[in-house]
């Protein structure tokens, strides 16, 4: 999935936002921890540009997933 435009933007944020309201703001539990360490790395650095935009695609593809 790519960002092509705004509308695709919002439609990721819209996307984390549903999963975080699926999952009531629980990030702390074992599987959003294991899912953080395999696919952010360890998590002692600050988040890049690159994994930032792979958040945003994982919220686009969600959206999109719920459409269907």
């Amino acid at each position: 999935m790519r960002l092509r435009s705004p509308i695709d933007f919002l439609r990721a944020c819209g996307g984390l936002l549903v999963t975080a309201v699926a999952i009531r703001f629980r990030f702390g539990g074992a599987y959003w921890r294991w899912r953080m360490m395999t696919a952010m790395g360890d998590g002692d650095r600050p988040a890049s540009a690159a994994q930032r935009k792979a958040g945003l695609e994982y919220g686009l593809w969600v959206s999109r997933m719920r459409r269907l």
